[in-house]
């Protein structure tokens, strides 16, 4: 298999996307098998696939480990809404639950799609969100008393916690990524960073593939993790710009392109 990488895949396409697209027509009509590989959580992935026309063709590194039951019909997140929000004590109040007169809980829709559900406590403070996908309940992020994000949870069609991503403090009040854990075949592993957990990603994808073969568009998301694998697949990385400090092809490579970057 064929595999072109990027972050993801939006309904106002960058060029990068749509030369994936056509990449992908060729690859069709050269009948070699092709797919395209996101690495960000992308919550118009369906939207975005039906206008590209890559419906099926597109491997997203969340939805490789939460397989998520995606339910398209709008009419299904009602009934969803109203179980939330009619919880023992509290009194419903549009697309809001209240106790003793104050907000606990607070729903949020997005195109008439149920996006996410705020839960907060007595004191008015938002101590968790959690975040829905077609329906689906995708992941879960819990915050400190400044509103900074503590963790964060996806959860795969059983509702069990699939990958947990965990902050610290961080300068202006910004949380900075520490760990990440990954419930897989009966095993928890644990990633320092976000190009670990890709690399191992991408060492599962390729694990039964001999023939695999990875293009990598997007330099930024990928291209530490390239060298962080374990396998051994054929490894290509695309320029679309201008590779050089100045533009000129016979001057210094950009720093993002430099060993021990560089996959040789």
């Amino acid at each position: 298999m064929n595999y072109f990488i990027t972050s993801r895949e939006d309904i106002k396409t960058s060029a990068i996307e749509l030369a994936q697209v056509k990449r992908l027509q060729i690859f069709d009509y050269l009948h070699q098998p092709a797919k395209i590989v996101t690495m960000y959580y992308n919550f118009a992935h369906l939207d975005a696939e039906n206008k590209l026309g890559t419906s099926g063709r597109v491997i997203n590194l969340f939805q490789f480990y939460q397989r998520l039951p995606y339910h398209m019909d709008p009419n299904f997140d009602q009934p969803l809404i109203k179980q939330i929000l009619n919880v023992p004590g509290y009194q419903v109040k549009g697309n809001q639950a209240e106790r003793n007169g104050k907000v606990r809980i607070r729903v949020n829709q997005d195109n008439n799609r149920l996006y996410y559900v705020d839960y907060l406590d007595q004191y008015g403070f938002t101590d968790r969100r959690d975040y829905y996908d077609c329906g689906c309940k995708t992941y879960t992020e819990f915050f400190e008393d400044r509103a900074r994000l503590v963790c964060r949870q996806y959860y795969d069609q059983s509702g069990a916690v699939k990958i947990t991503y965990h902050y610290r403090g961080g300068q202006g009040n910004v949380p900075v990524l520490t760990l990440i854990q990954l419930v897989n075949q009966n095993r928890e592993l644990q990633f320092d960073n976000q190009d670990e957990f890709r690399a191992y990603f991408l060492d599962q994808l390729v694990a039964n593939d001999p023939d695999a073969l990875l293009i990598n568009d997007r330099s930024d998301v990928t291209l530490t993790a390239f060298r962080l694998m374990n396998t051994s697949p054929r490894r290509y990385q695309v320029f679309h710009s201008a590779f050089t400090v100045d533009g000129q092809s016979n001057s210094e490579i950009s720093p993002v392109y430099q060993p021990p970057l560089v996959i040789c």
